[in-house]
């Protein structure tokens, strides 16, 4: 009897999850399936786990393949599936015991091509659920059992997340599409997802939780995005690719839009951003269809969202920080203003570019209106402490240490008027300095400052003296230039003159040759008239 659903599973290092996963199916309530597991190379005991259920119940098929991705891996199930619909799930989930006698009946019902479900998020165990109403839009559903793409055009990508895995497919409509995943090591599913969606006739809707999506599996692929940033790019240019193949670009383009910008800013990752952003302005924009206003819109929702991950990134580095200090480190990360974000660079591991980047941005940047003084000599003065903790790891320069001890002091000096000497922030400026020159400072305070002082403006002078002959020396140089552009012109002058006396020279010539002739030939006309007429 052919089954009524292949489930279909790629597995790659999975067998902290892959058994409560696996239980989920064989405890499904419509007996009529299989079980295609297909095993990635994977290197611990998750292939051990899958021999044990299939000897265990003959729905199992056990496939196994070098390590090419759960894409690669979807696609080979895919070549032995029989069944007449198709699941594509994940190793690391957990299913509802419905999830397939539910699916298959609304198939059947509705004669859909494909069934889309509802599924929660979970974090750790199954009590905290998330619910992920975002990828189950009822709101912008057609009113109608069924619909397809040209119900809804402006938003057939927002109706649903574009996974595989929240999705029934009737098979002979796959195989009749000729969908395939991508061989890519995350966002494989997209395309595919994403296809089938806008070339079916028939999208049914199933109003019920039955997939249960984990969020916390440091191994699974989409939390590994920074190892080829590239693939979500690739994957929704197909995408734009195969719309225009099949004449539905310009009816979905809006919608096609909308999808591409969220995807693109959700793979937003400080790590690699600047490989995204070189390879989208060298094509890659054109290639999704951004016009110069979408991608300056496009460009500023990045820096906002790189702003919130970086400021996440520096509570985690205060908390290091100060884990061991007087501070509440929670205390100390909320006094910051979300527009200090920026002030994080990409190396937040390194406090001394943390501290030159905050700098530079408080002196070239326009603050929020709803930053007072106080917020900035407090953030400031966190810069200079937090340099503080890890200078006996950092070497900077006399001239560096200089300009931060004396900018400190200065700092200090007007937290005292603004707040007095009372204040937190005063008292811990206070004590920061008074660690420093202990430490860092130590070697600038043996030596009188003054004379630092002179020292250093003493090598700013050399400086600009070196500057200054540089320059004198591009004067004479072109000096030298002009003298011999100079040179060069009298001497075309002289061989102007030259050749104008020659000129002349011959001219004279042929004047005295034409008077000499004249003079011959009148000379000898009388005689000539007296023969002629005697």
């Amino acid at each position: 009897m052919q089954p009524k659903v292949s489930i279909i599973m790629a597995v790659y290092n999975a067998d902290q999850y892959l058994g409560a996963a696996l239980d989920c199916l064989v405890n499904q309530t419509e007996p009529n399936i299989e079980i295609i597991c297909v095993d990635d190379g994977s290197t611990d005991s998750s292939a051990a786990i899958l021999e044990d259920y299939a000897a265990r119940d003959k729905r199992f098929t056990i496939l196994k393949q070098k390590n090419q991705y759960a894409g690669v891996a979807r696609n080979n199930g895919l070549r032995h599936a029989t069944g007449e619909y198709l699941l594509f799930l994940d190793a690391d989930d957990l299913f509802a015991p419905t999830l397939v006698e539910d699916t298959y009946n609304k198939a059947k019902e509705q004669a859909a091509d494909v069934v889309c479900y509802r599924y929660h998020q979970f974090i750790g165990t199954t009590a905290d659920y998330r619910a992920a109403d975002w990828a189950f839009r009822k709101d912008l559903f057609p009113q109608k059992a069924c619909f397809n793409c040209h119900d809804c055009p402006d938003t057939i990508f927002q109706l649903f997340e574009r996974n595989a895995s929240s999705k029934l497919f009737r098979r002979a409509f796959i195989e009749q599409q000729d969908l395939w995943f991508m061989a890519t090591r995350n966002n494989n599913d997209a395309f595919f997802a994403c296809a089938a969606l806008v070339i079916a006739e028939r999208v049914a809707t199933l109003d019920k939780v039955l997939l249960y999506y984990r969020r916390d599996n440091p191994g699974s692929l989409t939390r590994t995005k920074t190892a080829d940033p590239l693939t979500a790019f690739k994957a929704y240019e197909k995408i734009k690719e195969y719309l225009v193949d099949k004449g539905l670009y310009t009816e979905l383009k809006k919608s096609f839009l909308l999808l591409t910008e969220k995807l693109y800013l959700r793979d937003v990752l400080p790590e690699v951003w600047d490989t995204k952003l070189q390879y989208l302005q060298n094509g890659g924009f054109a290639k999704v269809d951004f016009d110069e206003a979408l991608q300056k819109d496009f460009l500023l929702k990045v820096e906002r969202k790189l702003a919130q991950l970086r400021l996440r990134a520096l509570r985690e580095s205060f908390g290091a920080a100060y884990g061991e200090g007087n501070f509440d480190s929670t205390a100390l990360y909320a006094t910051i203003p979300w527009g200090l974000q920026e002030f994080l660079e990409k190396n937040h591991q390194s406090y001394v570019i943390r501290f030159l980047y905050l700098q530079q941005w408080l002196q070239g940047q326009q603050l929020d209106k709803d930053l007072e003084n106080f917020s900035q000599i407090y953030v400031r003065f966190l810069a200079y402490l937090v340099l503080q903790r890890v200078a006996a790891d950092v070497e900077l320069s006399e001239f560096t240490q200089l300009r931060l001890l004396g900018k400190a002091k200065a700092l200090l000096e007007e937290a005292r008027e603004l707040y007095g000497a009372g204040n937190d922030v005063v008292r811990h400026l206070h004590s920061a300095l008074a660690e420093g020159e202990k430490g860092l400072f130590a070697a600038l305070l043996v030596e009188d400052y003054s004379l630092k002082k002179q020292k250093i403006k003493l090598e700013q002078a050399k400086d600009n003296l070196a500057r200054t002959k540089q320059k004198l020396a591009e004067v004479k140089g072109n000096a030298a230039v002009t003298k011999n552009k100079l040179s060069e012109v009298k001497e075309s002058l002289a061989l102007t003159k030259r050749e104008l006396a020659q000129s002349q020279k011959r001219e004279q010539g042929l004047k005295n040759s034409l008077s000499y002739r004249l003079g011959r030939a009148l000379t000898f006309l009388p005689r000539a008239l007296k023969k002629l007429f005697p």
